[in-house]
């Protein structure tokens, strides 16, 4: 019967490893603790640094975003003998810099935490402590006086460690004391000007922090791992168990070279981790992406359920072949062959590597990849490896896999291009629905399976205009593989063959935020016989242009005119309605009149088309409005008619002054249900002297709010006439103003509204 205390493949808390009788020991296969002042984070220059700081800053780091958050410090080698003696194969690095820390909140907390440093036995015992050093006797006396002495009673700073009375000579020679003395003066120094509850610190990590421990089960495997783990002689770092596995069965002639492409693969992990605590995380995921591109797979399955595809099994043996309704690929045992190459793990590392810097040192990359996103990325900086690493790390797989395939099989030379393709396809995902149907574009959808098989069947010549008919694809069951170079990619082509001076950028009309590619809406109806009309797709994209720009703060301002009036045939159109605020009473209704869609299809619909159609589009709209509102704008009959009708007055108002209606969209204009309750003044009949819409909140109805935005007649909440500021709206009295003032501002809307009316009859 097992009666070890930890368990392979469990995660195990600090309290657990240092605690209780529990004894962590460095067993004399291992090496000298290094991270203090002499350490090499493998790289190319090979340079001395110490890594105790950078370890300690990520755990302090974690601790102030999130007490509560466990984290995984990554895997420790170990085996049990005898019985709570955990003998680590690796992880010393790691667990000995804990302890050290341990130690030094020990002394920060007037020992609060001494049982994770020396248990209450041996208190009363020899005074050994929970970490114990084998490799040479003086650093097991070492710890032994320097957690009793110091850690627990403090009878030493640690600035004074070598003028103890128990400090002798010979730690001196001792290459893991004189690292522990540096990285407890590294600790000491860190926390110098810090501020921090130690205690709770304390407390955080000796139970928010975790390793995953893996058994070897006795010490003749743990030294067979050692010697696999630290073929190359470096100081050991926190490496996952693939390693083992890949390296294990290897000749002696092989190991040193697949040891040290292991290596750079770990360093150039760490060197990007950002705030990972290990290598390992990154490493981990680039395992998963290069078996989800090796076996076109997405996930593992057992019968028909998925499971998370794990890269040590895949290297240990092939995956079960699929039942026939998974949705996925179905094996090819020549793919798994060849993704279980060493030599091929390494080119499509290679291959991330390359992708991570090219785009580092390209602009056009950059604003190309941040483009890919529909979140607003305008303090994202992609100029350095750690951002360009994180960005793609928490990219979506129908965009990280196909460039990392593409990359690794056919180089950068079509990257651009392949990414400005990939980037329609993703928002061909994104707005893969409109409303609850599938959208147009969602049909156009390419599985990132079925792209990474295009990619490693075409060359750079026939990548974006191969037909996917003529390749050997392997079909997934329930996913449609529509056409790649499809009828927009066939007319864009066309459109690249036209004289430069008549064609307009097509790069510049892809990057349009609500076409992100596809050109569709651009192209009219029909073609004569195969040609393009040029005139009328540059008509139409320069109306587009001016519709996003109308909606635009910034660039609105450049033809206000526009932009008020389009504003507003959007309103009446019924391009957008009032609606229920959100958090609001249900006694009134509004909307955000200025505000931008976030889906495209609103460019698609037969409003947007019937100005895409006409001649002048200006004139198109005032007509359009003037022909919906003449029946009801004297005297509005709902408060639908009563928001339409204020904003036409507002939109006629502004024409006349030649100013832009504001774009403000934090609230929505609005008016009550109740007509009678958007009067100034209780009154039996409409006066449009007497009338007031304004922004909604929570409980009602706000013109506005104070006197600065009163006067300006920009804002949709301020009063058509010149009418005095009214101080404490909600509450104000019946007569606040009075008939002379309604008959006055009555006279004057109406005049606007019959200047408008009788244009151009």
């Amino acid at each position: 019967m097992n009666n070890n205390k930890f368990t392979s493949g469990n995660e195990y808390c600090i309290r657990e490893l240092f605690g209780d009788n529990t004894k962590i020991i460095i067993p004399d296969l291992q090496r000298d603790y290094c991270w203090g002042d002499n350490a090499y984070v493998v790289s190319s220059d090979k340079k001395p640094r110490e890594l105790v700081s950078g370890f300690i800053n990520n755990i302090v780091e974690l601790y102030n975003e999130n007490k509560e958050l466990k984290t995984t410090l990554g895997l420790i080698y170990g085996y049990e003998q005898p019985h709570n003696h955990i003998q680590i194969c690796d992880g010393q690095q790691r667990l000995t810099t804990l302890f050290l820390l341990l130690g030094y909140i020990n002394i920060k907390t007037e020992s609060k935490f001494s049982n994770y440093i020396i248990s209450k036995e041996e208190m009363n015992d020899d005074y050994e402590p929970h970490l114990q050093y084998a490799i040479r006797e003086s650093t097991l006396y070492f710890l032994s006086d320097l957690s009793k002495n110091i850690f627990i009673e403090r009878k030493t700073n640690i600035s004074d460690i070598k003028q103890a009375s128990w400090y002798f000579n010979e730690y001196e020679q001792d290459a893991s004391i004189q690292s522990m003395i540096a990285a407890l003066a590294t600790i000491d120094k860190y926390f110098e000007n810090l501020e921090l509850d130690y205690e709770s610190l304390g407390n955080f990590i000796i139970n928010n922090l975790q390793v995953l421990y893996y058994d070897m089960e006795n010490r003749s495997r743990g030294e067979e791992t050692y010697v696999i783990i630290n073929t190359t002689g470096e100081p050991l770092s926190a490496s996952e168990n693939i390693k083992p596995i890949l390296l294990g069965k290897l000749p002696k002639e092989q190991i040193t070279k697949y040891s040290n492409q292991w290596e750079e693969r770990e360093d150039w992990f760490w060197q990007n981790k950002g705030k990972d605590m290990t290598a390992d995380i990154g490493m981990q995921e680039f395992f998963v992406w290069y078996w989800q591109i090796g076996l076109i797979q997405e996930n593992s399955w057992i019968g028909e359920n998925k499971i998370p595809l794990n890269p040590k099994d895949l290297f240990l043996n092939a995956p079960k072949r699929l039942t026939e309704n998974v949705n996925e690929v179905k094996l090819s045992i020549a793919n798994y062959t060849k993704f279980k190459n060493l030599d091929n793990l390494n080119k499509y590392f290679r291959g991330l590597q390359k992708l991570v810097e090219e785009i580092c040192n390209s602009t056009k990359l950059q604003q190309l990849l941040l483009s890919m996103s529909q979140k607003k990325a305008h303090t994202i900086i992609l100029d350095n490896k750690p951002a360009v690493w994180n960005w793609l790390r928490h990219a979506e797989l129908d965009i990280i896999l196909p460039l990392i395939t593409l990359v690794t099989e056919h180089g950068c030379k079509m990257l651009y291009p392949f990414m400005r393709r990939l980037r329609k396809n993703r928002y061909d995902s994104i707005w893969g629905k409109n409303g609850t149907e599938q959208s147009r574009r969602g049909k156009n959808y390419i599985d990132w399976r079925y792209l990474v098989q295009i990619i490693n069947q075409t060359t750079d010549d026939n990548l974006l205009t191969v037909d996917t008919n003529t390749l050997n694809i392997s079909k997934i069951p329930n996913v449609n593989l529509p056409e790649w170079y499809n009828d927009d990619e066939q007319k864009k082509d066309l459109l690249k063959k036209m004289p430069d001076s008549q064609v307009p950028s097509i790069d510049e009309m892809e990057d349009n935020e609500f076409l992100m590619g596809d050109l569709t809406p651009l192209w009219q109806t029909e073609m004569e016989g195969k040609e393009l009309i040029i005139e009328t797709i540059l008509k139409k994209w320069n109306l587009l242009k001016e519709i996003c720009n109308s909606l635009d703060n910034k660039s609105a301002v450049a033809d206000a005119q526009f932009s008020n009036w389009f504003r507003l045939y959007r309103l009446v159109s019924g391009m957008i309605n009032l609606h229920h605020i959100d958090y609001c009473s249900w006694n009134f209704e509004g909307c955000y009149y200025s505000m931008k869609p976030d889906t495209p299809w609103w460019i698609e619909c037969k409003e947007i088309g019937n100005l895409m159609e006409c001649e002048t589009p200006l004139y198109y709209m005032k007509e359009y409005i003037k022909d919906k509102i003449k029946s009801f704008i004297h005297e509005p009959s709902d408060y639908k008619e009563l928001v339409i009708s204020w904003m036409t007055i507002k939109t006629i108002q502004a024409d006349k002054g030649n100013y832009l209606i504001n774009l403000w969209n934090d609230r929505a204009i609005s008016a009550f249900l109740n007509l009678e309750k958007n009067y100034i003044i209780p009154m039996k009949t409409f006066h449009w002297g007497n009338v007031l819409c304004g922004y909604s909140y929570s409980y009602t109805i706000y013109p506005a709010r104070d006197q600065n935005n009163w006067e300006k007649i920009s804002n949709l909440d301020s009063p058509i006439t010149s009418l005095a500021f009214i101080s404490n709206y909600y509450n104000r009295a019946d007569n606040v103003i009075d008939m002379e003032t309604i008959s006055k501002g009555d006279n004057e809307i109406k005049s606007l509204i019959e200047s408008y009316l009788l244009q151009n009859d």
